[in-house]
């Protein structure tokens, strides 16, 4: 599948995500960075895990994805993501 495929693609782990990690950590929340999405397959930047288990209540959820989305995942100079960002992000959200 070809989501599948682009999920597998490298991954690049920028300055900025280690620092938006370390932030959340300083704050005193669980973090896995590069955390594998069970259900798309792509990489969650930064997973925020729920205080004391491993899934939210009732949710079924693995806890908060952020992504920390630099310029190259932009088009030109601009505010428009990618296409590949559009992709990721409407796969994470569901």
């Amino acid at each position: 599948e070809g989501s599948r495929a682009m999920a597998e693609a490298s991954v690049t782990v920028s300055d900025f995500q280690r620092q938006v990690a370390a932030a959340a950590k300083r704050l005193g929340h669980e973090c896995e960075e590069e955390a594998k999405d069970p259900v798309s397959g792509y990489s969650i930047d930064v997973l925020i895990k729920p205080s004391g288990s491993k899934v939210c209540e009732g949710e079924g959820r693995l806890g908060v994805a952020v992504e920390v989305d630099g310029p190259s995942h932009f088009l030109g100079n601009g505010q428009q993501p990618t296409g590949n960002t559009i992709l990721k992000r409407r796969l994470l959200s569901k």
